[in-house]
C-alpha cells in the first residue's frame, strides 16, 4: 500500500508540479505581484499574443473573417462552444488532459487542457495560498467537495479515502449530524494543514461542529467554485481558528480572481485577460485564458457577474481588470444541494452530468426530501443509454432513498429571471408540470 501512495504522490509531483517548470512558473508569479499597472499591461499584452498565435491555428478562428487583435475577435458563449469544442482545439504533439463539465446549467462541456497550463495554475494557486500563510506544496490537504468516495447507502465508515500521506478526499455526501464525530475523530488523526471545500459543504461541516461542540484546528481553508456567504469567513475563523482564501475560476480556465478579506477580490492578470462590460448594474466578465495553448478560448462569456462598489470609470475598471485594485465580489454563483431527510447534504451536482453524451440539458428539481424530478432536453446521438448515464451519476451520489422521477422535455425548466439552472429548489413551492413523463 504505501508503494501505491508513492506512486500516486511521485504522480501528481511531475504533473503539477514538476522540477525545473514549476519553481520557474512560481518565481513569474511572485514577481507579478511587484508589477505597477504599467507592468502587469506589458506582461499580459504579451500572453494575449501569444494566445492569438495559438488562436490561428485553430478551425474555429482561422475561419473568420481577418483580424489583428484581440478585440477583432467576436465574444464567445458557451452555446457556440457546446459541441463545437474540437473546433477550438489546436493540433498538437504534445498530450492533451480531457475534461467534461457541465457548469450550473446542466449542459456537458468537453474541453482539454495542455499540460503546461495545469502546472501554472497549480503555480499560482499555490502561491496564493502561501499569501494567505499556507504552504500546499509540503501540507497535509483535506478535501471536502463534491468526490465521490462510495455508495451514498453505505452508512458505516471510513467516509473518506486516502490518496497518499498528505492529500485524503472526504465524502461530503455523508457527512451529517451521526456521521459527524468519524469525520472529526479521522481529522484529528491526520492534522491537514488546508482543507479545501465547497462553501456549501463548509457550511455544513461547521454547522454540525457547533452543534456537536466539538471543533478542529485547521490552520487554512480554501473555497472555491460557489458563492462565498456572508459571515462564513468569521465563522470560520471561530469555529476551525482558519484563516480562509476564496478564489474565482471556471472549468473553462479563462480567469481567475481571490480574496482573503471580506469585499476584496483581486484578478490575477498572467492567468487571464479580463473584459468587464457593464450590465443590470454589476458588470459582466469576459475573459480570454492566458495559459491553455491546447485549446484557446478567446473573449469567453463566463456567464458571471461582479459587483463593484464606488467608482466605476474606464481607469478604474482597467485597473481592477489587471488586479491593481479589488472588486466587492461575485453575483450570483448560489450554493446548489440536494437536501436529505437526515440532515445529509448532496453537493457537486455538476458531476451529475459530466460525461452524458446526446443531452442538451439536464436538470434535477426537488420536490420533496424523498423526490427528485430529473428533467432532461434531449440533444443530439441521444438514446437509452444516455437515461442510464445520468442514472448512474445521480445513484454515485444520491442515496436510493430519494426516488427519481424522470421526464423528457423539448425544452429545460425556466425561472422567472429565465434562468434554466442544474438544480431548481422547489421544496416549497411545486412548478407547473408542463411535459412529457418517461421512466426507465
Amino acid at each position: 500500500m504505501f508503494d501505491k501512495f508513492w506512486q500516486i504522490s511521485l504522480f501528481e509531483q511531475f504533473t503539477r508540479r514538476p522540477p525545473f517548470l514549476y519553481p520557474a512558473i512560481v518565481r513569474q508569479v511572485s514577481a507579478v505581484d511587484r508589477m505597477a499597472e504599467t507592468e502587469r499591461r506589458a506582461l499580459q499584452g504579451q500572453l494575449v499574443r501569444s494566445m492569438l498565435k495559438y488562436a490561428r491555428a485553430v478551425p474555429f478562428y482561422s475561419e473568420l473573417p481577418p483580424w489583428n487583435q484581440l478585440t477583432d475577435l467576436p465574444i464567445l458563449t458557451k452555446v457556440n462552444l457546446l459541441a463545437r469544442e474540437a473546433r477550438f482545439e489546436r493540433t498538437t504533439l504534445l498530450p492533451k488532459v480531457t475534461a467534461t463539465t457541465s457548469g450550473s446549467t446542466g449542459t456537458p462541456l468537453r474541453l482539454v487542457r495542455c499540460p503546461t497550463s495545469i502546472v501554472r495554475e497549480q503555480a499560482i494557486l499555490d502561491h496564493l495560498m502561501s499569501l494567505a500563510g499556507g504552504e500546499a506544496a509540503t501540507a497535509r490537504v483535506a478535501i471536502l467537495r463534491g468526490d465521490t468516495i462510495k455508495q451514498p447507502d453505505d452508512l458505516d465508515p471510513p467516509f473518506w479515502r486516502v490518496i497518499h500521506n498528505r492529500k485524503v478526499i472526504l465524502s461530503a455526501h455523508h457527512l451529517n449530524q451521526r456521521t459527524y464525530r468519524h469525520f472529526v475523530s479521522f481529522l484529528e488523526s491526520y492534522r491537514p494543514a488546508i482543507l479545501m471545500a465547497y462553501p456549501s459543504a463548509l457550511q455544513h461541516f461547521l454547522h454540525l461542529a457547533e452543534v456537536a461542540g466539538r471543533m478542529i484546528d485547521i490552520p487554512l481553508v480554501v473555497t472555491s467554485s460557489e458563492r462565498l456567504a456572508e459571515g462564513t469567513r468569521a465563522r470560520t475563523d471561530r469555529v476551525l481558528g482558519a484563516k480562509l482564501l476564496d478564489y474565482y475560476g471556471q472549468a473553462e480556465r479563462v480567469c481567475l480572481a481571490w480574496s482573503i478579506k471580506d469585499g476584496e477580490y483581486w484578478f490575477r492578470p498572467e492567468y487571464g485577460k479580463v473584459e468587464l462590460q457593464r450590465q443590470d448594474g454589476n458588470f459582466r466578465v469576459i475573459a480570454t485564458g492566458l495559459g491553455n495553448s491546447a485549446q484557446p478560448l478567446m473573449r469567453y462569456d463566463t456567464g458571471d457577474q461582479i459587483l463593484i462598489t464606488g467608482d466605476a470609470t474606464p481607469s478604474h475598471l482597467g485597473r481592477i481588470e489587471l488586479g491593481v485594485e479589488p472588486f466587492s465580489g461575485i453575483v450570483g454563483r448560489e450554493s446548489e444541494y440536494i437536501e436529505l431527510p437526515d440532515g445529509s447534504r448532496v453537493i457537486g451536482l455538476n458531476h451529475i452530468p459530466r460525461g452524458v453524451k446526446g443531452v442538451a440539458s439536464i436538470q434535477l428539481i426537488q420536490e420533496s426530501l424523498v423526490s427528485i424530478r430529473i428533467r432532461i432536453v434531449p440533444g443530439a446521438g441521444y438514446s437509452e443509454a444516455s437515461l442510464k448515464a445520468v442514472e448512474q451519476n445521480f445513484r454515485q451520489r444520491v442515496p436510493r432513498l430519494v426516488r427519481a422521477e424522470w421526464e423528457i422535455a423539448d425544452y429545460p425548466f425556466r425561472l422567472s429571471s429565465g434562468k434554466a439552472p442544474l438544480y431548481v429548489n422547489c421544496l416549497d413551492k411545486r412548478p407547473n408540470r408542463e411535459f412529457l413523463t418517461t421512466s426507465l
